[in-house]
């Protein structure tokens, strides 16, 4: 998915559908957000995600550890926190957070539940 700013420094996060679930990697040291102890997704990237998206899955990297999975129902997403984020170029981006305490954690991929309908396994994408 291309964010809808066309920023660049945004590119490196991706998503990927399967099924209900769409999927996202975060890198713990880019990408969290101390003041919330939570990550962010940008809203107008929350706006364009598919209507039949019932959860996120963060996929999150963390030096010197193994891949951490956290999973947070789609609605918790869009009542979560707003955080008024200014990209480089000057371009408002509001953003939505969820603390990591409200996030259902999974140590290893074959512990997330599976999405509902559809065929592929959450294995064949990490």
């Amino acid at each position: 998915m291309i964010h809808p700013t066309g920023m660049k420094e945004t590119d490196k996060i991706t998503y990927k559908q399967i099924k209900s679930y769409m999927i996202t990697h975060r890198h713990f040291e880019k990408h969290f957000f101390y003041k919330y102890q939570s990550y962010g997704i940008s809203i107008a990237e929350l706006e364009q995600f598919p209507k039949h998206i019932t959860h996120i899955l963060m996929i999150e990297h963390k030096k010197g550890r193994k891949d951490h999975y956290l999973l947070t129902e789609i609605e918790k997403w869009k009542n979560g926190l707003t955080w008024n984020n200014i990209l480089s170029n000057n371009v408002p981006d509001p953003q939505k957070h969820i603390p990591v305490r409200d996030m259902e954690h999974y140590e290893t991929i074959e512990d997330v539940p599976e999405p509902d309908c559809g065929c592929n396994k959450l294995e064949e994408w990490q």
